[in-house]
């Protein structure tokens, strides 16, 4: 049986940035299912379509890049993907890019990058504060899971932090099979709720094994 891998990336402005992973996750089959998009279904007795999603996005969180994969049960033109799908999705998701994958195995999310844009000059922190995060071997914050407390390293993910202006930062994240960390729990590290904040994901970075 044929089976085409494309990637898709796309932008998540606006009102979309308050729907939930889930809810993302709906619109998009959605679109894929009234584009008619040959989108490969999944065996058993609940079929879905073949989508994957490498990155989910926290809630209220903007995105210039996020990537999605997609198995075709048949060829069609990323050019013809991009108009059947465009015209389904909900304002603010805007398809930027859609390429054939060509390797046997998917690309993997290696670091994400972030702009952290604060209400307020005095929500960001200073200079020596991101100084001391970054020559700290370890920075644990609680997290409760299941009922249990928990400690988690934010340090270990965290590539980068540098303020691009008074009230802006860029944020570096790895993504590792251990996981990753949240722009929350970095700003939580810091002692800033994420109110305090605008947060946009800038850029998605793939493996070697990208198209």
């Amino acid at each position: 049986m044929n089976r085409f891998v494309i990637q898709v990336r796309f932008t998540k402005h606006g009102q979309s940035r308050f729907l939930s992973h889930r809810e993302l996750m709906t619109a998009i089959q959605r679109a894929v299912r009234r584009g008619n998009i040959p989108v490969k279904m999944s065996e058993g007795f609940n079929p879905r379509p073949r989508i994957s999603f490498p990155t989910a996005l926290s809630l209220g969180i903007e995105s210039n890049d996020e990537v999605i994969y997609m198995i075709l049960s048949e060829w069609i033109t990323p050019n013809d993907v991009i108009k059947k799908f465009q015209a389904q999705l909900p304002s603010g998701i805007k398809i930027i890019e859609v390429e054939p994958v060509l390797s046997t195995v998917l690309p993997k999310v290696e670091e994400v990058e972030y702009h952290i844009i604060f209400n307020s000059y005095k929500d960001s922190p200073d200079e020596h504060q991101i100084a001391r995060f970054m020559e700290q071997k370890q920075v644990l914050i609680q997290r409760t899971r299941k009922e249990k407390v928990q400690l988690k390293d934010v340090k270990k993910f965290i590539t980068n932090v540098r303020k691009l202006n008074d009230q802006t930062l860029f944020l570096g994240v790895k993504f590792t099979p251990e996981g990753s960390v949240s722009p929350e729990e970095v700003l939580e590290s810091f002692g800033v709720k994420l109110s305090s904040a605008y947060v946009r994901k800038i850029k998605t970075i793939l493996n070697s094994a990208s198209v």
